[in-house]
């Protein structure tokens, strides 16, 4: 992909001017509506009655100021499911994993193979065969507990109904 560099000319009332001549980043400055980014026509920077930039795109709308962009954020509940999936991924460093007869009851994920820090263990409590409960306790960074999800299964004959959660 070629990048072009754009250098826009002025025109100056000094009668030494015989056209335009080049702007120069450190003296002059150009004044216009607003711009758009090339192959991204839908985003557009432009600026407001008070002279804040203002951004709009398809994604979050807008027009909005470059604060109101920045103060927005995500939820706790969007970091939380997030948080959740990337690290569910980026914690195979050491598996851990223990069972009863053939069912898998803990499995613990720790920083190394030296099983210095937790960073999430699962508890998974059986009836019989059938999966009563299956306890998630998520580690901070220090090892330390954070919080604890609990799932309960209810059960009608040979399927699964039900399944309420309580976070701790």
């Amino acid at each position: 992909m070629a990048i072009d560099i754009i250098k826009p000319l002025k025109f100056e009332s000094n009668e030494g001017d015989i056209g335009p001549t080049e702007t120069q980043p450190n003296e002059d400055y150009i004044t216009a509506k607003g711009f758009s980014i090339k192959e991204l026509e839908d985003i557009l920077i432009d600026s407001d009655e008070s002279g804040n930039l203002i951004f709009t795109d398809q994604v979050s709308g807008g027009p909005y100021t470059l604060a109101q962009l920045l103060s927005s954020g995500i939820t706790e509940n969007e970091h939380r499911g997030l948080y959740t999936l990337v690290h569910l991924l980026a914690f195979s460093n050491y598996q851990d994993i223990t069972y009863d007869g053939w069912k898998i009851n803990n499995m613990i994920c720790w920083t190394n193979s030296g099983k210095t820090k937790k960073m999430r263990e699962m508890v998974i409590a059986y009836t019989g065969w059938k999966i009563n409960s299956l306890v998630v306790k998520q580690y901070n960074t220090a090892g330390v507990l954070s919080e604890t999800l609990t799932g309960i299964f209810i059960w009608s004959g040979w399927k699964i109904t039900s399944i309420t959660w309580a976070l701790t």
